[in-house]
C-alpha cells in the first residue's frame, strides 16, 4: 500500500520506507504513514509493538533484524556515550502508553544472539528526550532498559547492532504506575 491508504496490520503491507500504523483519528484504522508523520528517517524499519508483538506470558515479544538495516544513530542527548560507538545497522519499535507505565525492555533473550544497544527517546523519533540507554546488562552483549511514560505518550526505541546486526526477540514489560487517588 502507498502512503496514506489503508494497510493490512498482519502482512504490513506497505512500500518501503513506510510504517503501518494507527490512523491518527481512529483506534480501528491503519494507514501507511509517511516520514512527516512517522519522522524516523527514509529507509528506517520502524515496528508497531502493537502490531507486530505476540504477547506472552512473560510479556510483550517483538522479533527484529537488523543485519540489512542501515545505522542512522544520532548523537546522544543525554551522554550515552554507547550511541557514537555503536556502528550496526538498527531498527525502531513504536509503543504507546495506555496508561501512567514503567517499561522495561530487554534483548537479553535466547533468540538474540548479537551485540546490542538499546535507547528511547519520546515523542519524536529523530530528535525527541532521551530516556534511557543500556549496552550490555548483566554480563552478557544484550542490553535492558527500564523507563516510565504517561498515558498516551509515544516511545520510540532503537535496537542498535554494536558492530554488526542480527535477528532476535525484544521483551517488553509493562507496569501501570498509580498515582495518589487513583
Amino acid at each position: 500500500a502507498e502512503p496514506g491508504e489503508s494497510c493490512d496490520r498482519v502482512t504490513i503491507d506497505c512500500s518501503t520506507g513506510y510504517a503501518c500504523l494507527p490512523a491518527p483519528d481512529s483506534s480501528d484504522d491503519f494507514l501507511c504513514q509517511t516520514n512527516e508523520i512517522f519522522p524516523c528517517g527514509l529507509g528506517m524499519t520502524v515496528l508497531d509493538v502493537a502490531i507486530v508483538g505476540d504477547i506472552t506470558d512473560a510479556g510483550t515479544l517483538v522479533p527484529f533484524d537488523t543485519s540489512d538495516a542501515p545505522d542512522r544513530s544520532g548523537p546522544a542527548t543525554t551522554g550515552c556515550a554507547y550511541l557514537d560507538q555503536a556502528t550496526g545497522g538498527e531498527v525502531v519499535l513504536i509503543y504507546r502508553a495506555a496508561a501512567r507505565e514503567q517499561i522495561t525492555v530487554t534483548t537479553a533473550t535466547p533468540e538474540t544472539s548479537f551485540d546490542t544497544v538499546l535507547y528511547t527517546r519520546v515523542n519524536s523519533c529523530i530528535d525527541g528526550e532521551e530516556l534511557a540507554c543500556s549496552d550490555d546488562t548483566s554480563g552478557v552483549l544484550q542490553s535492558e532498559i527500564t523507563f516510565e511514560l504517561e498515558a498516551d505518550e509515544v516511545t520510540f526505541i532503537y535496537i542498535d547492532g554494536w558492530a554488526s546486526g542480527g535477528t532476535g526477540t525484544a521483551l517488553l514489560t509493562t507496569v501501570s504506575i498509580m498515582g495518589a487517588g487513583e
